[in-house]
């Protein structure tokens, strides 16, 4: 389970999918799930080899929940911090969740190259540990796991 603000892109579409050997990636967002345009980008952008399902929330709360998968092993993707804490508020389970790519946007502060988060997100990844959630920090599988309590001080 990974936030990344940009879903799917090289690094998820090509290193992160074959590294951890997926047969699905489902992004979970609310907004993409309605949006036609975003949907035909994410279809584009996947590796044909892998399905995809662009699903709500809840949605992907339920069919996870539900086994729909089988035994298929599943990537799944939200676009910020807010969407994995909404999906643990739905009933979804988190054991771990690496933090890839947030952009800076205003009022935001830089923890590592690439990740910039808002006192909002800091609150929500604060809660997820507080569900047993691990928050981790790793852009690109080379770089080190660097779990997010350290970086907050």
């Amino acid at each position: 389970m990974r936030v990344d603000a940009r879903l799917i892109h090289g690094q998820v579409a090509a290193v992160w999918s074959s590294l951890l050997q997926v047969k699905r990636i489902i992004v979970a967002n609310d907004e993409a799930e309605t949006n036609e345009i975003e949907r035909a980008s994410l279809r584009m952008a996947a590796p044909s080899q892998i399905w995809l399902s662009v699903l709500n929330i809840k949605k992907a709360v339920t069919n996870i929940k539900n086994g729909r998968y089988g035994n298929q092993r599943v990537f799944l993707i939200f676009q910020n911090v807010l969407d994995a804490k909404k999906y643990v508020e739905n009933g979804g389970i988190i054991k771990e969740l690496t933090i890839g790519n947030i952009s800076h946007k205003e009022g935001s502060k830089t923890l590592v190259k690439s990740i910039s988060v808002n006192d909002e997100e800091v609150a929500a990844m604060k809660w997820l540990e507080t569900k047993g959630t691990s928050v981790i920090v790793q852009t690109v599988p080379n770089d080190p796991k660097q779990d997010i309590k350290t970086l907050l001080k």
